[in-house]
């Protein structure tokens, strides 16, 4: 290996290693990292060869000199970038020509702006100087909600509340004071943005939440409302719904992945319950009811449609600290009955309605009604008859839910549905048809 490239080398990679332990200071994510010795015969390791402009071979004797103090670190998305934006991560030097420039002419071309990094380092100073003042506040606010418990003998803000109404309230807005504090002491800065399109947050922090909620109201939330009233889940199932909070499912299997609403899946991708993941966007923890409809089941008694129940599980916790759900406190009322659309029935419409309960309290209902007594206290569950002609909106009504989000997939008969239906022993189905009307 050249001498004369050596202290080249030993120059980017030390960069590298600065640049990537500045970051694992103040964002313990970014530690995740990736040793490229491991990469050897792999193509990455030719990128990160070129990234800091030596053969591969040169970095692979460097890399064998075992000098822990210039040991190279990578992460695995800055490997994977293209080669322009994977030397600029490692170029600490102001002097080198931006990314985006692309041909020779252009970076020959390119001159920085007299005064250039010292408005950067003062846009920068300045911004640190104002994330302090927000965390400050957030200090100072903390202090005034602790002196209020302590002044009222409270354990915690739902003891408050049962002692004074009017504390309860000053500790609730001073606690919607410190998430919005701590959003604007971070939305500024470009690390946890990085981090957030890289999907390597942490929902803890209120600046991914916020995050997440605008990038769900920017497209998550406009495609959802688009297929539920394109399809006419809205009003077949429930006459409304203005979502609040974003909900996604899965199907387990070697090739899980959420899935858009409204898409058209193979009974036997669907056979099984699917995983959901509910997020409020708060760090307050919700209690949730989740059922399944099929309001497509042809009905001929009456000549028109009826609304299958098809899975129904209350006491559902989730937040937006953790959308996974918890099921430890669930309670399954109807079993999932998985799709099995009968032959010629059409397309069939799987919605997935999320009711939140009020003041997070389970389900309950007076002894007057005793089927539902029953199976609320867990002596049963509901059964086919129970399912057909299941009335949401009744549902909904009687326990007092608030409907908060939906999504939606679709199934149609196919090769799979009577595999499925001999494997659940739901029988071999009709098969309809239409009689055709002679027009004169």
């Amino acid at each position: 290996m050249p001498r004369s490239s050596l202290p080249r080398l030993r120059e980017a990679v030390a960069g590298a290693a600065k640049i990537v332990s500045s970051k694992v200071t103040t964002f313990p994510s970014m530690s995740k990292a990736l040793d490229p010795a491991k990469y050897y015969n792999n193509q990455e390791l030719n990128w990160w060869a070129r990234a800091i402009g030596c053969r591969t071979d040169e970095l692979v004797a460097f890399t064998s000199l075992g000098n822990p103090t210039s040991k190279p670190i990578i992460t695995a998305k800055q490997l994977a970038s293209p080669p322009a934006l994977r030397k600029s991560y490692f170029d600490y030097r102001i002097e080198a020509p931006v990314a985006s420039l692309r041909t020779a002419r252009a970076k020959n071309l390119y001159n920085k702006h007299e005064g250039l990094s010292d408005a950067f380092r003062n846009a920068s100073s300045y911004l640190e100087t104002l994330r302090e003042k927000h965390y400050e506040e957030v200090i100072e606010a903390l202090g005034e909600i602790e002196a209020t418990l302590g002044q009222n003998g409270a354990n915690g803000v739902d003891d408050l509340l049962t002692k004074n109404v009017d504390a309860y309230g000053k500790v609730k807005s001073l606690t919607k004071k410190v998430e919005l504090l701590r959003q604007q002491a971070e939305e500024n800065g470009p690390e946890p943005y990085l981090q957030f399109k890289r999907d390597e947050m942490d929902m803890r922090f209120p600046i991914y939440r916020h995050y997440a909620l605008e990038n769900w109201k920017n497209f998550d939330l406009i495609q959802l409302v688009d297929r539920l009233e394109t399809l006419h889940v809205i009003p077949d199932t429930l006459p409304l719904l203005n979502p609040t909070q974003a909900v996604r499912i899965r199907f387990p299997g070697d090739r899980a992945y959420w899935i858009d609403p409204g898409r058209v899946l193979s009974t036997k991708v669907t056979k099984n319950p699917p995983e959901f993941e509910i997020n409020n966007f708060s760090d307050k923890e919700d209690v949730y009811t989740i059922l399944i409809v099929d309001p497509d089941v042809p009905d001929p008694a009456g000549d028109t449609f009826k609304t299958m129940l098809h899975y129904l599980i209350t006491g559902v916790r989730a937040s937006g600290n953790s959308p996974a759900p918890d099921f430890s406190d669930a309670r399954v009322l109807a079993s999932y009955l998985p799709p099995h659309p009968e032959k010629n029935s059409g397309t069939h419409r799987y919605c997935v309605w999320v009711f939140a309960h009020l003041e997070g309290k389970p389900l309950n209902v007076s002894g007057d009604i005793e089927d539902w007594s029953e199976i609320l206290s867990g002596k049963r569950e509901l059964s086919l008859e129970e399912r057909d002609h299941f009335n949401i909106r009744s549902f909904q009504e009687f326990f007092k839910l608030k409907d908060v989000g939906a999504h939606l997939y679709r199934c149609k008969y196919d090769s799979e549905t009577d595999n499925v239906r001999r494997e659940f022993g739901l029988g071999t189905g009709n098969v309809w048809s239409r009689q055709r009307l002679q027009h004169y």
